[in-house]
């Protein structure tokens, strides 16, 4: 072999131990940070909390504990809007329902025509002979709010009534439950119609044949209104026998007999009575017609 191909040979040889023993290198670091990392891990999984856990403890031994952050000092919104000199936005009230026609109260706006449910008549004739006879009503002061009284017993068997509500409801019109009282007690005979009850265009007509105690009177109009204020209804009506003075602002009551302010009159009018002219040319006018 001649000197020069032996020193070529010589350098290659020397440039591959040169680099095998940088590839040594390189692996060597690569294992050495993969191994930092996994103790980074490690540390940062275990070791760490435990440490910062045992500090806390020696500083709680030695009696610094912990500061607790004073309530006065943790900023609320409303505190914040407080501080800053603006009242926090109340909340915006549900809109109150409204009568069939609109409009949230009975009186001094409507004049209520109530037709008693004929039994064996269509419901859609009843709904067209309850709109002709409350169109004769109309005044111009007054808008006519027809309404169905329709005689109801058993709550149990109440589908009949939700129907008539579904017609009622078609045609804009007030349905009437007509609740026999029975000796239990005004409240006791209502109170399993109160589903229906909380619908905005359902009214009540207590069916007694004597005029009732006043203090049953008032615990069923107590009970009425509250049954309007839960569910944001219209003014409710309530039709009772005999004479009435008043009830919560909520109840539209109306006496058969003689009413005391803020009682509404109501007027019976038996068939083949007097006409809606006469009847209104009254003093006064009746706010609640009832032809039964």
């Amino acid at each position: 072999m001649s000197p020069s191909v032996a020193r070529q040979a010589a350098a290659r040889d020397e440039a591959a131990r040169q680099a095998a023993k940088a590839d040594r290198k390189r692996r060597r670091r690569r294992v050495l940070l993969i191994f930092l990392i996994a103790l980074a891990a490690v540390a940062a999984v275990w070791i760490v909390p435990r440490l910062i856990a045992l500090a806390l403890a020696i500083v709680t031994a030695l009696g610094g504990g912990s500061a607790a952050v004073p309530a006065s000092a943790v900023e609320t919104p409303v505190a914040a809007a407080s501080a800053a000199g603006a009242a926090p936005a109340p909340a915006a009230p549900a809109p109150r329902q409204e009568l069939p026609r609109g409009g949230t109260t009975i009186a001094p706006d409507h004049r209520v025509v109530v037709l008693r449910a004929t039994p064996g008549v269509s419901t859609e004739e009843t709904a067209d002979r309850v709109e002709s006879t409350a169109t004769a009503f109309r005044t111009t002061d007054r808008e006519a709010l027809p309404a169905l009284e329709l005689p109801v017993a058993d709550a149990a068997a109440s589908g009949a009534a939700w129907q008539q509500l579904a017609l009622t409801r078609a045609h804009r019109q007030l349905l009437v439950l007509a609740v026999p009282t029975g000796p239990t007690g005004v409240v006791e005979a209502v109170e399993p119609w109160e589903r229906l009850l909380r619908e905005p265009d359902v009214g009540l007509a207590l069916d007694a044949a004597t005029p009732l105690p006043p203090e049953e009177l008032g615990a069923a109009t107590r009970w009425l209104a509250d049954v309007v204020r839960a569910a944001n209804l219209p003014q409710k009506l309530l039709v009772v026998p005999g004479a009435a003075t008043g009830a919560p602002p909520e109840i539209a009551l109306v006496a058969t007999g003689d009413a005391t302010p803020p009682a509404l009159r109501g007027t019976v009018v038996p068939t083949g009575g007097p006409s809606a002219r006469e009847i209104l040319a009254a003093e006064p006018a009746p706010d609640v017609v009832l032809y039964r």
